[in-house]
């Protein structure tokens, strides 16, 4: 969740990109397919190393993937992945402070919140016009899934920031333009192994419950960018996530 920040002040990744310390024992591998009980077998977790967990519950945390550097896939070796993932948010850094135009794409949560964070770091520059920033959105306001106030809070401070917001466009020629064009939209769930779980639209993710277990089986629990629940519309934040795991 601090991605954002990072991106403008890399020396808070030394802070929030940690090493995962796990409780128990630490698999990596790839799956391949999760099988549900049927009456003459289990229901385990297939791996691409042939392996396979049998399981009483399962939580499905496969989270979802975006454009780089918000998030990023380069396989690397795992001791190594949290020294490459700093060096690439202190070279984006980089690259930012060297632009001269910037453009994001996308009025959502992570569209607004990284144009308030380039607006907040270069605050000089960008009152003196030295670098512009513009915010682009497809929909006619900002935040459209929240309340119209949270709207009307992120344009005013913004503006105030001197940000140029553009609504109802996806940037057009502003893209072409500009040295640095960030696009945050577009986000999908990671669900490209196989399984018999029921799924929303194309990249929404496993449909689940208030309970956050999925709709097909109550020995599934789904939380973060992988699940979507039928009875929320909220917005996949970090802090879904926080609440979605103290359901599940």
């Amino acid at each position: 969740p601090s991605t954002l920040r990072c991106m403008v002040e890399p020396s808070k990744a030394n802070a929030t990109v940690l090493p995962l310390e796990a409780s128990g024992e630490m698999l990596v591998d790839e799956v391949l397919k999760i099988a549900l009980k049927t009456e003459t077998e289990n229901q385990r977790v297939i791996l691409a190393s042939g392996r396979e967990i049998s399981f009483d519950y399962v939580v499905i945390a496969t989270g979802s993937t975006y454009s780089d550097p918000i998030k990023t896939f380069e396989k690397v070796e795992r001791d190594e992945r949290v020294e490459k993932r700093r060096e690439e948010l202190s070279s984006e850094c980089k690259r930012i402070e060297e632009a001269e135009s910037i453009v994001v794409l996308g009025g959502g949560p992570v569209g607004v919140e990284l144009a308030a964070e380039l607006a907040g770091k270069f605050r000089k520059t960008v009152r003196r016009r030295q670098k512009r920033i513009t915010l682009c959105s497809k929909s006619e306001r900002l935040l459209p899934q929240m309340h119209r106030r949270a709207s009307d809070f992120a344009e005013k401070w913004l503006r105030r920031a001197n940000v140029d917001i553009r609504l109802g466009t996806d940037g057009g020629k502003l893209v072409d333009g500009a040295d640095i064009v960030y696009r945050c939209f577009g986000s999908a769930a990671n669900a490209s192994f196989e399984c018999e779980l029921s799924q929303a639209e194309e990249g929404k993710g496993f449909l689940v419950r208030s309970t956050m277990q999925s709709v097909s089986s109550d020995a599934v629990f789904v939380v973060g960018d992988a699940a979507c629940c039928e009875t929320s519309t909220s917005e996949k934040t970090a802090f879904s996530a926080d609440v979605q795991a103290l359901v599940a």
